[in-house]
């Protein structure tokens, strides 16, 4: 069991934002352009003077009509959702784990089975987490807390089924649940902040939040103890090379073991 720390947590995702926060609020802003262009699109034609009627009657059931009239354009718009922030969502996950440097289309280029793990994974936590915050908000908290990374999980292991990533959030989140609920509290304060600087700071704040989720899900992997790891062997591996070169060279002679001096030309 890895037990998080919050602060851990936001300062590895604040050095990621600095790195690249400026090109993922880029294509955050182009993501949610292009969402609100294609909803345009598909939406309706909507007669103004009958959406004052029903504003005035409060005629709920007609105002619901109104947007629901096209529901292949609103299925269109949430799959577009899904495809788009997926493909960040992986991006995001490459860039924290080091893998890549820099952002490009490869990131979106995913099977797709991954596409549909993921929409239905999402769609079963919102169903569990909405369930809990319908009870009361501190189970809606807890699950949210337990199931978070349940779609980074799918991104990151892609061959595994669809109940095996629930599964694995809520195994690694195990003894976590009070730091993630805070870690959650956290999240929702630094949107407010980003709200209230003129809603200029609202990008950065979700980028901050995007890392944060996925620096923490990295933590509860061991991804990061594991990288330290391999580069703690890969250095001592290097050394012993460097001495047994050296011993080689000006030590002793492999074939005589006598000691002997070795010139090298390149």
């Amino acid at each position: 069991m890895v037990y998080l720390s919050i602060s851990d947590v936001i300062d590895r995702a604040w050095d990621l934002v600095k790195r690249y926060g400026l090109i993922l609020v880029i294509v955050y802003f182009a993501i949610i352009f292009l969402q609100n262009v294609v909803g345009r699109l598909m939406a309706p034609p909507i007669d103004p003077d009958v959406l004052m009627t029903a504003l005035q009657t409060n005629n709920i059931a007609a105002i619901e009509s109104l947007y629901l009239s096209n529901p292949m354009g609103t299925v269109v718009e949430l799959v577009l959702s899904a495809v788009l922030f997926l493909g960040l969502c992986n991006c995001m996950l490459q860039l924290a784990k080091g893998t890549d440097n820099e952002i490009s289309f490869s990131h979106w280029k995913l099977d797709l089975s991954v596409y549909v793990k993921y929409v239905v994974v999402n769609f079963l936590v919102d169903i569990i987490v909405g369930l809990g915050y319908l009870c009361c908000i501190l189970p809606g908290l807890f699950l949210q807390a337990r199931l978070f990374c349940a779609n980074i999980h799918a991104i990151d292991c892609p061959n595994e089924g669809i109940l095996d990533h629930i599964e694995a959030s809520w195994e690694m989140t195990r003894g976590n649940s009070m730091t993630l609920i805070g870690l959650c509290l956290v999240q929702i304060f630094i949107i407010i902040v980003g709200l209230i600087l003129c809603c200029i700071g609202v990008l950065p704040a979700l980028v901050l939040v995007a890392f944060s989720d996925i620096v923490a899900y990295l933590i509860m992997t061991r991804y990061y103890e594991r990288k330290s790891e391999e580069a703690a062997a890969k250095s001592a591996q290097a050394a012993k090379d460097y001495a047994a070169s050296i011993e080689y060279r000006f030590g002793i002679n492999p074939s005589t073991g006598h000691p002997a001096i070795y010139h090298y030309t390149n």
